[in-house]
């Protein structure tokens, strides 16, 4: 696991807990011994937490130099704009007029601007810095 995001956490009364998130994962790796090593994470986590887990993977790419260059790019876009807004689910489709740049930020609740002004001012900058750069974002509430 090289990363997680979007988990929840719910209680049902004492020592009642249920928890789920997306793990990040190479995606390079097998897909089964992958999947053997999330049971086997759940298993931990009930095990030394007592809090019943489902884990979704998410592979994602770690070792092309163009993708890892384009995720460090729209990151710190981000961060330059929000400091306090991480990104996430990064993917890149390269074609050849332009690349689609697709990721989640996430967006702490107290945040106060307006979400569509957020992506607005994200993409612009995105395309801005490289114009055959297009941002495709998606927004989760943390």
């Amino acid at each position: 696991v090289v990363g997680i995001h979007d988990m929840l956490v719910h209680n049902y009364g004492p020592r009642k807990f249920i928890s789920s998130f997306h793990a990040e994962v190479d995606g390079k790796e097998d897909i089964y011994l992958l999947h053997d090593a999330i049971d086997n994470l759940e298993k931990r986590i009930v095990n030394e937490l007592g809090i019943l887990c489902t884990i979704h993977m998410d592979p994602i790419v770690t070792n092309n130099e163009v993708i890892c260059e384009l995720r460090e790019f729209a990151t710190s876009t981000v961060k330059k704009l929000y400091p306090d807004i991480g990104l996430h689910d990064f993917r890149a489709v390269i074609g050849v007029t332009h690349t689609n740049l697709i990721f989640d930020i996430e967006v702490p609740f107290e945040y106060k601007n307006d979400c569509k002004e957020i992506i607005e001012n994200i993409s612009n900058e995105i395309t801005k810095e490289r114009e055959n750069c297009f941002a495709v974002i998606t927004v989760d509430r943390c």
